[in-house]
């Protein structure tokens, strides 16, 4: 899983630097209004529920 993780990272880091690269202008479409209010909910919410679902369970304490 750690390979999967680190590989997932790395193709993010270099998606961003793309998009910085052209200054943000290129990108795979618009979404139409009002599509764009949900579209925008999901990229807000798939972060934190990402990092959940990718980040190790707790170490037992017991």
């Amino acid at each position: 899983m750690g390979v999967v993780t680190h590989a997932v990272f790395a193709v993010a880091v270099l998606a961003m630097i793309g998009a910085m690269f052209f200054g943000m202008s290129e990108s795979f479409g618009q979404v139409p209004w009002p599509w764009a209010v949900l579209a925008n909910a999901v990229l807000i919410l798939q972060f934190p529920l990402a990092h959940s679902f990718f980040s190790p369970a707790p170490a037992d304490a017991g």
